[in-house]
């Protein structure tokens, strides 16, 4: 049982070396099934792939980080920790961008209806 373990340790990190994400769950199910892991697994490796910071992906393919550990590393970052507050910082600067563009382009009537429209999706 160890042993294939393994080779699914070793399949996954195959997989997260050479993946290009895909969405689809027919694919997830066909990669799960290729690799004899739940369909679960796969979706975590592609978030991963996705959305995880470099070090996390290649602690995950250097076996210093399981799939589980880099999933919620990747999903549930700690409020507060300095990787959370750089990425958060990033994306203050995407908005800070998307900001200036909205003002450049639009009117003061279609910015309040865009923010209007924001509070409704929140």
């Amino acid at each position: 049982m160890l042993d294939k373990r393994n080779d699914i340790t070793a399949n996954l990190k195959q997989y997260l070396t050479d993946a290009t994400p895909v969405a689809s769950v027919r694919s997830s199910d066909e990669k799960a099934k290729t690799l004899g892991i739940g369909r679960g697994k796969v979706e975590k490796v592609r978030t991963i792939l996705e959305k995880a910071s470099d070090d996390v992906k290649d602690a995950v393919r250097t076996g210093d980080m399981s799939i589980n550990a880099a999933y919620n590393k990747t999903v549930k970052s700690d409020k507060g920790n300095p990787e959370s507050l750089e990425l958060a910082a990033e994306e203050i600067e995407k908005i800070d961008s998307v900001i200036g563009i909205i003002k450049e382009r639009l009117m003061p009537d279609q910015i309040r209806a865009l923010i209007k429209r924001f509070k409704s999706e929140i």
